[in-house]
């Protein structure tokens, strides 16, 4: 018998890990619908208790590197999440970033926790409501944390469960009830926490009927992984503000970076650019479908000046994500970037 010949694609995808509850129903489902076809994801689960309480999530620790490493270190993952909101708060983000690095060290960790920090300061949000589906002693800690970091907490609001079970079957009628109530005292945005709540599909109407932004678990945990791999969340579904948001805050080292690489008739200061035109550029320059001729056709901007733009806004391991990807996409398609 003779073997039949075969081709191997050399191109690879953007990949996502996903560490996933046990005892989650929800968190996949969502993910998959926001997602967009250029990531492959790839989930594995943890053992969680279910019941929550602070002791059971601390638990989780002990096994965040073993459910990691179901996940094979040769697939080369871009970005790992690990998808529990109050067990990241518990362990610290920087204690689940440290295991899963263990086995997965050159890629980027995600939690909800942290990226929903990120997002509300992504959308100025300052003056926070939140609801939880948490017993009080989870709520707490996570409302310590937000505090912590900066936030002002205008309201809590909790249906107070300890069971996933019951978590995952918790309605949309009452998740909205719940928004509302906690959207109080001239709050900025309300936080709605836990990747086993059916949050998705109320994220547009209730921005709509209350005029602020919602930010969910799986929402924000989905917006961080794909702009910390160097994608446009333009390009995904996405729901809400947030993925049609990027506020730029100008620092002296962009400014400094821009003003040597930029012709002077095109600009004297990072203050010739507007915020919104630097949103733009970056949204043009995270978009699979924009090449750097026309960010140069419509701001002047050839591609260096793009890429040092990019270089001082991005946070590192995302400036790298996108750099690898625009290499990527660039063997495949001619005019690509």
């Amino acid at each position: 018998m003779t073997a039949f010949p075969f081709d191997t694609n050399p191109n690879e995808p953007i990949k996502l890990g996903l560490i996933v509850l046990s005892s989650d129903e929800t968190i996949e489902d969502e993910f998959r619908a926001m997602l967009p076809k250029s990531c492959s994801l790839f989930h594995t689960r943890i053992h969680s208790a279910p019941e929550v309480t602070p002791d059971t999530l601390m638990e989780m620790k002990a096994g965040l590197a073993a459910s990691a490493a179901m996940i094979p270190p040769s697939f080369n993952l871009d970005v790992v999440g690990y998808a529990c909101t109050s067990g990241a708060t518990m362990i610290g983000p920087k204690n689940v970033a440290t295991e899963v690095q263990n086995v997965h060290p050159n890629s980027q960790v995600c939690t909800p926790i942290t990226a929903v920090m990120r997002a509300l300061n992504k959308l100025g949000a300052k003056k926070i409501g939140m609801v939880t589906p948490y017993i009080p002693d989870v709520s707490q800690e996570m409302r310590n944390l937000l505090i912590e970091n900066g936030f002002e907490i205008s309201a809590l609001v909790s249906f107070e469960v300890s069971t996933e079970a019951i978590v995952a079957r918790i309605t949309a009628d009452a998740i909205k009830r719940a928004v509302r109530a906690a959207a109080v005292d001239g709050a900025d945005a309300v936080f709605v926490s836990c990747t086993n709540l059916r949050t998705v599909d109320v994220i547009d109407e209730l921005e709509d009927e209350l005029g602020i932004a919602i930010v969910t678990s799986n929402q924000a945990l989905a917006w961080d992984m794909l702009t910390s791999a160097g994608i446009s969340t333009a390009q995904s579904a996405v729901p809400g503000r947030l993925s049609k948001t990027w506020v730029f805050l100008p620092s002296r080292a962009i400014g400094l970076t821009l003003c040597k690489t930029m012709k002077a008739w095109q600009m004297k200061s990072v203050h010739d650019l507007s915020d919104a035109q630097v949103s733009d550029i970056v949204q043009m320059a995270l978009s699979d479908h924009v090449a750097f001729a026309d960010i140069e056709h419509q701001y002047g901007l050839k591609e260096k000046e793009v890429v040092a733009l990019m270089r001082n806004t991005l946070r590192t391991g995302s400036y790298r994500a996108w750099r690898k990807r625009v290499a990527t996409f660039g063997r495949r398609r001619e005019h690509y970037k």
